[in-house]
């Protein structure tokens, strides 16, 4: 729901992030779901790189029906002759690349899908889950498991 809220927010950049987020639950979303997403969203962003990788796993798939693949096939060939995925390359933490491509998972924020590296977070005591304190602003329940923040109770 995240990575759709940034998408349709225009959020490009975030959505692709939260997206390849997306990559470590492949047993339980759709692959075809979470690659189409992260596809959309680097398109937008004009990040070719990430989003020649979202085509490669789309084309990989398997059980995908013939004509799907051929779609896919036709659409990457339209998109990466006109911008080559070296084109616009962008410099990012490992750890977003670490779990689209090997599944590796990485701590994010519960707010806004980014990695938490060196930000100063809050801890769910419910759900475990960690929100980067500056991107709460004020809430006082965590975004995941809508448990209230013990510490931030009124």
């Amino acid at each position: 729901l995240l990575a759709h809220r940034q998408l349709y927010a225009g959020e490009y950049c975030k959505a692709k992030f939260t997206g390849m987020r997306l990559a470590e639950y492949e047993d339980l979303l759709l692959k075809r779901d979470i690659y189409s997403l992260v596809a959309i969203a680097a398109l937008h962003d004009k990040d070719w790189d990430i989003c020649s990788r979202a085509f490669i796993k789309l084309e990989t798939m398997e059980n995908t029906p013939e004509e799907e693949h051929e779609e896919y096939e036709n659409l990457a060939i339209r998109i990466f002759t006109e911008h080559p995925p070296s084109e616009n390359k962008r410099e990012f933490p490992s750890c977003y690349k670490d779990c689209f491509d090997m599944s590796i998972p990485y701590q994010a924020c519960t707010v806004t899908g980014q990695a938490v590296l060196d930000q100063r977070t809050v801890m769910c005591t419910t759900c475990r889950h960690h929100a980067i304190e500056v991107e709460l602003r004020g809430a006082l329940f965590c975004p995941l498991c809508h448990t209230p923040y013990p510490s931030l109770s009124l």
